[in-house]
């Protein structure tokens, strides 16, 4: 009997040393903070056993590896909170898809693999994480150059800076207070001469600077326009690129020649339907993506054409509408004009007031509004009228009626906001007051259907009904993640609440990350880092002085 006592009492001290040496989570509700923080309605999940050979660019572990700091020295542990790679390193940065991680060690960076073993030995003063090419820029004497994953050099170091590589396979360098261009084999494809070099554009040609004059070369160092311009900026969409020569402007067409002389005293960018307009003493016209003068300068303000073709132009103080070889569609008569819409609708002012005119120049929608905004593609537009905000529909019926402050146009949640007074709500296409006017700001839907709402410099939520899941109380709120969490700030401390409003982790932590795909956010309280499952359990309690990822 009194072993069996002895072995009882033994068993009982060796529980309650366990229970003592961790924050054991308590059940709470989600009001309710307790001292671990967490709420383990939930067991924690469990580990995959593949995840040393897994890779996720997107998860707090990659190979089942994670940096830590620990008594001032960084090293690396597994899920389990276990070091797998002593914490014998000054730095230590994540792991790359190659399965790399830089270190510094008594001054050097160097790169190991998961199992902590030098792959390319620490030699360097900096280096940098391996891209996706499986280069990395690293420093030596100064100077950088690039190695590849073995730790063989493929540019020596020799440069002042190196730029991330491009979609053409070039990196920009500078060496010498030059601009060059170098390829993934380390080969200088463009010579490190240039005071200035832009990146190359999808037509194969880069604006460089030489002497103070500005020419373009091609992606074999050959010149295409030889430097001899005052400025010339970079290449457009459509390939074309706007100059300067003393004070003039002009065109370089996507070879690289030039395409208009420089001769207007302005050129803007072309749009969509392929012209640009250009001023010239004090005149607005029009040219097209050949380098003609498609409209010659004439008139007093210009906008872009639509796409059927018609540009607002200002003649003699009134507006009209001019075709693509400017000719007057719609005779200048108009206070004031915009760009058609794709319902095939413009918006004009006369006599003090806005409208809404067809391509013949036809009022659809008399002029009777004081200010308007552009329909939205639900085919409603905010209009106010007697100093009030309503919306009406194409044909200029009122769908909702002047009521409100002030209005935005509706967005893709098919809520527009609406304003009494100084606080905003939100209504439907029915013109239902979803949410009353009360906040002093509303920001765009996201992810789960959920919009940012504040009162009094304090955030809460709103869904896509109009219902606040969350009433304004948190001086932060972040976006969620993947897994329906979001970090929100209470106090000075942190919690986690789901996409359905509910608290689900306790504010008590004085730092957040967001939760990664693996189901895991870092944690700090109390000067040290932990790490939390979506339920709040602690997958690691607090131990770590700094974690990096």
């Amino acid at each position: 009997m009194k072993k069996l006592i002895s072995l009882l009492l033994a068993v009982l001290m060796v529980m309650t040393l366990c229970a003592c040496g961790q924050e054991t989570p308590t059940q709470t509700t989600p009001q309710q903070p307790t001292e671990s923080g967490t709420r383990p309605t939930e067991a924690p999940e469990e580990i995959d056993p593949d995840a040393d050979k897994t890779y996720d660019s997107s998860a707090l572990f990659r190979y089942n590896r994670l940096a830590v700091q620990k008594d001032g020295k960084w090293g690396y542990i597994n899920r389990t909170g276990t070091f797998v790679i002593p914490a014998a390193y000054d730095f230590a940065g994540p792991f790359g898809e190659n399965g790399l991680a830089r270190v510094l060690k008594d001054g050097k960076y160097g790169y190991i693999n998961t199992q902590g073993d030098y792959v390319i030995p620490s030699q360097y003063e900096w280096v940098e994480d391996f891209a996706e090419t499986d280069l990395a820029y690293v420093k030596l004497n100064g100077k950088y150059g690039l190695i590849d994953k073995t730790g063989a050099v493929i540019a020596e170091p020799q440069f002042e800076q190196i730029h991330p590589f491009g979609e053409n396979g070039l990196a920009r360098v500078e060496k010498d207070g030059k601009l060059g261009y170098i390829n993934r084999q380390g080969e200088v494809v463009v010579e490190p001469r240039f005071e200035e070099l832009s990146g190359f554009s999808g037509n194969g040609l880069a604006v460089v600077m030489l002497e103070d004059k500005y020419g373009i070369i091609n992606d074999k160092d050959a010149f295409i326009l030889a430097p001899q311009y005052d400025y010339i900026w970079n290449f457009q969409e459509n390939g074309f690129a706007v100059m300067e020569q003393n004070g003039k402007y002009g065109c370089i067409n996507p070879q690289g020649q030039l395409a208009v002389a420089p001769q207007f005293d302005a050129v803007w960018n072309f749009c969509e339907s392929g012209f640009a307009i250009v001023e010239q003493n004090g005149k607005y016209g029009y040219i097209n993506t050949r380098g003609d003068l498609v409209v010659a300068p004439q008139f007093d303000s210009a906008y872009d054409f639509s796409e059927y073709d018609l540009a607002p132009v200002k003649l003699n103080d009134k507006w009209g509408y001019i075709n693509t070889q400017g000719a007057f569609v719609i005779a200048p008569q108009f206070e004031s004009a915009e760009v058609f819409g794709e319902n095939g609708l413009a918006p004009v002012k006369q006599n003090d007031k806005w409208g809404f005119i067809n391509q013949e120049g036809q009022f659809v929608i008399p002029a009777q509004f004081n200010s308007i905004h552009p329909f939205a593609e639900n085919g409603l537009a905010a209009v106010e009228q007697i100093g009030l905000w309503g919306f009406i529909d194409t044909q200029g019926k009122f769908v909702i009626e002047v009521l409100f402050d002030d209005a935005e146009n509706f967005t893709e949640s098919g809520l527009a906001k609406v304003a009494l007074g100084d606080k905003w709500g939100l209504v439907n296409e029915k013109g239902d007051l979803v949410t009353e006017p009360q906040f002093d700001d509303i920001q765009a839907f996201g992810a789960y259907g959920l919009a940012k709402a504040s009162k009094n410099g304090l955030w809460g939520l709103v869904n896509r009904q109009g219902t606040v899941v969350v009433e304004p109380q948190y001086e932060e709120i972040s976006e969620f993640s993947e897994n329906g969490m979001a970090a929100v700030l209470l106090n000075g401390q942190y919690g986690f609440l789901n996409e359905t409003g509910t608290l689900i982790i306790n504010h008590l932590y004085v730092s957040a990350s967001q939760f990664f795909s693996d189901g895991l956010a870092v944690v700090k309280r109390n000067d040290k880092f932990g790490i939390v499952d979506r339920f709040g359990n602690y997958v690691i309690d607090l131990r770590y002085e700094n974690v990096r990822y």
